[in-house]
């Protein structure tokens, strides 16, 4: 199932909506809920500017992050359950939904109803509505012509390049931190790009001194990167 504007068709009240969920689902401290509903109120009326003219938007998702990504998810996952509801198995990412049923969708009802009650305008392919799932080479089919085959794995392997570590966040900190730390040939090319002069001053707390080599700028900008 495809979205045909799925950002800009957004009425605004769903989309304030989905900020109100997801303030509940966060433990905020008094400056992150302040925080929080100052990004909610400048997505609800931001202002643009269209061929020289300023103008207040009244509807539609400001794409292009993951976070705004994120919202257009739930907002989809909502319209869905609402439309279908128990009938189906649905994911989504964005715009786009993976909808698993163990009988046959009504199609029509769906259309419409996303464009009545949500004023939101859906493609649907009869060649993309199947009995089974095709992923890489392989045709997943459970009981009663029902798409199982975890779906949940193939949407993963559809969107990720890679999987996902469990790790602490020091741990991850860490790996970040050396891997940056290891490329020396790189890290030696940015310092060089920043310092022009084969000769520098640097003002440290108690000293003054003054490099002469490349290394001795590196190794400088290393220190400094981890204390």
């Amino acid at each position: 199932m495809d979205y045909s504007s799925f950002d800009l068709s957004l009425h605004d009240r769903l989309i304030q909506l989905a900020f109100s969920e997801l303030e509940t689902v966060y433990d905020l401290t008094v400056r992150e809920k302040k925080i929080f509903r100052l990004v909610k109120q400048y997505h609800h009326r931001c202002r643009v500017s269209i061929r020289g003219e300023l103008v207040t938007r009244k509807h539609g998702l400001l794409s292009g992050s993951m976070f705004t990504n994120f919202l257009g998810t739930l907002i989809n996952l909502a319209m869905i359950d609402a439309t279908l509801g128990d009938t189906c198995l649905s994911h989504a990412c964005g715009d786009d939904n993976l909808l698993i049923s163990t009988h046959p969708l009504n199609v029509t009802r769906l259309k419409n109803v996303l464009s009545q009650d949500f004023q939101m305008s859906v493609v649907i392919d009869s060649e993309n509505v199947k009995s089974d799932v095709f992923f890489l080479g392989f045709r997943f089919r459970g009981q009663d012509n029902m798409c199982v085959g975890s779906p949940r794995l193939i949407l993963a392997k559809a969107t990720f390049s890679e999987h996902f570590l469990d790790m602490s966040s020091d741990e991850r900190l860490g790996l970040r931190v050396s891997s940056i730390l290891s490329n020396y040939t790189n890290m030696l090319e940015l310092v060089s790009k920043l310092i022009k002069d084969l000769t520098v001053s640097v003002s440290l707390p108690e000293e003054r001194v003054t490099l002469t080599s490349e290394k001795e700028k590196f190794l400088l900008y290393k220190k400094h990167l981890l204390i």
